[in-house]
Order: C-alpha cells, then sequence, then structure tokens
C-alpha cells in the first residue's frame, strides 16, 4: 500500500512531529509493507528521522509547482491521509480555510481516496468557517477526529460525510524511545528535573483573517501578568521541591517563538539559575521523548509536549487554552490534572500548582500507572478505527 500524509507543520514544530511519528506507527502497525510518504522542507533530515519519504517542500507551500508534484504523488497513492492535528478552525485565522479546501479540492481530482485522519476541530465561530470546514471535511471519504466534540461540531454544520471519533495518534510513539536512547547530548540536561512544555498566550486576535505571521504583534499586559506568573511558578518549583527546572520548546518558528517565550520567563525569575532549556533543533524526535523521560514531573500549555511526558511514563498536568487540552486528560480520566490556562492570572494559582506537584511526589507511579490504562485504550481504538476508515474504502 503507497500512503501520502498530508501532514501539518512537523518540520517546525515537535507536536506536529509527534502526530507524524505515531500515525507513521500507526500504520506500519496495520500494513507493516506500507510505503509512506510525507510532506518537509528538510527532506534528508527528516527521512533519517522518520523512516520514511518525503516531498521536499512545507507542508504549507504555495508554489503551484509544489502542488503539482503533490498532486502527482497523490495520484501514485492508494490513499491520502489528511491530518493530524488541528487544521480547521477560525480562531487563530480564517484564510487558512480557503487553503485546505483548495488543496484538498485539488487532490481530490486525482484521488478519491482521502481520509481526514485524527484531526480537531478547533474553535470556530463565524458561520462561513463553518461551511468552509464542511465543504473541506465532504470531499474526504471518511474523517475519523481526535474527539466527540469534534465529531458533534461536524454534525451540527452538516457534514455528509461518515465521521468517526478516536484519539490523538501521537499516543501511538513507542514508549520503547524513552529507555534506548544511547545520544549523550541529552546528558548536558541531567535528570529528576521538572518539565515545562510552556507557551505564548494572548498573542492570537481571534477570528482574525490573516494568519498569525502576518499580523502586528504587541505582548499586552495581560501576557506580562502570564508571563509573571509563570516565572513564580518556575521559582516556587525550586524553592519547595529543590528542583531545576527544564523548558522544552514544542513550536520552533519565528512566529510562535517557545523558545524565546522560555528565555523571557527565565529573565523574570528569582532564580533563573535554577532554570534551562532545550535550545536549537537538533534532537530528533525519539530523542526529544528520552529527554522528556528524564523529568520527575511535567506541567504543559502545549498539548503535545503532555502527550510526549505521558507516553514517556512522567506524571503531567496540563493548562490548556484552547479544549485539546482538557479532552485529552479527559480521555485519559485524569481531568483532576487539567486547569484552564487563565487560572494563571490569579495572584495565589502558582502556589496552588506548585502544590499539586507535591501530590505528584506522593501519588507518582499510580498517576504513571493511570496515565498508561489511558493511553492503551487509545491505542486500541486508534487501531480499530483506522482499519474501519480503510475498509470504507476497500483497502
Amino acid at each position: 500500500m503507497r500512503v501520502l500524509i498530508l501532514n501539518s507543520d512537523s518540520p517546525n514544530n515537535r507536536g506536529d512531529r509527534a502526530i507524524l511519528a505515531g500515525m507513521i506507527n500507526l500504520i506500519k502497525t496495520i500494513r507493516p509493507e506500507a510505503q509512506i510518504t510525507a510532506l518537509s522542507q528538510f527532506k534528508k533530515r527528516d527521512e533519517q528521522w522518520f523512516g520514511i519519504s518525503f516531498l521536499g517542500f512545507s507542508p504549507y507551500s504555495l508554489s503551484p509547482i509544489n502542488m503539482l508534484r503533490l498532486m502527482i504523488e497523490a495520484k501514485k497513492a492508494d490513499v491520502v491521509l489528511f491530518g493530524g492535528g488541528e487544521l480547521l478552525k477560525d480562531y487563530t485565522n480564517k484564510l487558512s480555510l480557503y487553503y485546505w479546501l483548495t488543496k484538498i479540492s485539488l487532490i481530490k481530482v486525482v484521488n478519491k481516496n482521502i481520509i481526514g485522519a485524527f484531526q480537531g476541530i478547533g474553535p470556530t465561530s463565524a458561520k462561513s468557517s463553518k461551511n468552509l470546514i464542511r465543504q473541506t471535511v465532504d470531499r474526504c471519504e471518511v474523517f475519523l477526529t481526535r474527539d466527540q466534540e469534534s465529531v458533534d461540531k461536524l454534525e451540527t454544520w452538516g457534514v455528509k460525510t461518515k465521521l468517526i471519533a478516536s484519539f490523538d495518534p501521537a499516543v501511538f510513539i513507542s514508549s520503547d524511545a524513552a529507555d534506548v536512547s544511547a545520544n549523550t547530548d541529552l546528558d548536558a540536561y541531567g535528570r529528576g528535573f521538572v518539565g515545562l512544555g510552556l507557551r505564548r498566550w494572548f498573542h492570537y486576535s481571534p477570528g482574525g483573517f490573516l494568519p498569525k505571521r502576518f499580523r502586528k504583534d504587541e505582548v499586552t499586559e495581560t501576557e506580562t501578568k502570564y508571563l509573571e506568573a509563570c516565572a513564580d511558578m518556575a521559582d516556587k518549583i525550586f524553592i519547595r521541591f529543590k528542583k531545576q527546572v527544564l523548558f522544552f520548546p514544542m513550536h520552533l518558528s519565528e512566529n510562535e517563538g517557545d523558545e524565546a517565550f522560555a528565555n523571557n520567563v527565565i529573565s523574570r525569575m528569582r532564580h533563573p539559575e535554577a532554570a534551562q532549556i532545550v535550545t536549537g533543533d537538533n534532537l530528533s524526535p525519539d530523542d526529544y521523548l528520552a529527554l522528556i523521560a528524564r523529568s520527575d514531573w511535567f506541567i504543559g500549555s502545549r498539548l503535545h509536549s503532555t502527550i510526549l511526558a505521558t507516553v514517556a511514563n512522567v506524571p503531567s498536568m496540563v493548562l490548556y487554552y484552547v479544549d485539546k487540552g482538557r479532552l485529552f486528560f479527559e480521555q485519559l480520566e485524569l481531568e483532576e490534572f487539567s486547569y484552564p490556562i487563565e487560572r494563571m492570572l490569579e495572584p495565589e494559582f502558582p502556589a496552588i500548582i506548585t502544590k499539586q506537584l507535591g501530590d505528584f511526589s506522593d501519588e507518582a507511579i499510580f498517576i504513571a500507572k493511570e496515565q498508561e490504562r489511558g493511553l492503551e485504550k487509545m491505542r486500541d481504538k486508534l487501531i480499530l478505527d483506522l482499519e474501519t476508515a480503510f475498509k470504507e474504502l476497500s483497502l
């Protein structure tokens, strides 16, 4: 079987890399002989990291030549997997919805076997946006979502394509990678730290037409308050538990800038000597997972940083800024460890979440086992759901 994956921004986003790596493992579990191709402008690097073929251009390329190359590859494929991640929503921008509708419509011309692959339907308010999403989903033969709430939205908006509520394929990453890495570069970060997968917040203009990178960027007074709360939380972790904190940047592009955000937080800490950042982008997905596995506990606002931590059996909690973080912890049946990120603006919350980490110390084995139980349930259903989608297409 030849499989083409229209992946999200795995070249620059470690969360999207986790999705891609999990999807590759999932496909290989069901169809071991599958020949898989995805998209990346870092073709040689990513072929080495993921063990599949890549077309050498960005998943978000606007080049007509690259679109033609993509259509040629799609025509050769037995199936095109569109996703995963959160590609369809308008809370970041509306223009991307036109992009995906156009791209999927062109792919449909050469290959009707398109499966929406484990997508989350993000916050969407405009009627026109919902219509664009409906049209895009209806160009797929089957559409798999990563949660039931996404199915409910699509049904409400009038989607006619067969919908299947499933889970995020990032959970299908092999946890073995956390145990077998021989990369000595990891030793520079030590062990037994508290991992932080934090991101900027307040920097979107919800419902704007243009993507973030084309809009003026300003740090508001509220975002400054959030930064100070993150710094206070990191300080309290160090003071209370005598543990270093290690920031794990997930999004590496300039317009998101997780590493720059971490530096900004550290500059506001009373004990900056207690913090480090995983710098650069020279660690493979397996090595990054292995480094996360060296954490004692993990707090993330980037959803996939917490998914990686749970896969690595690290007790984790999430500060969710949209529903996907809450939904994942509900799926694990550990929703008590999820908090709306707005709580970071409460004066006492850094102390509250630091105390919660103390509970992690007492219950770490139990929490890790509950996480693993939840992940196994998700993995079993992911296999069943992708098999069902393939059978719908007689593959």
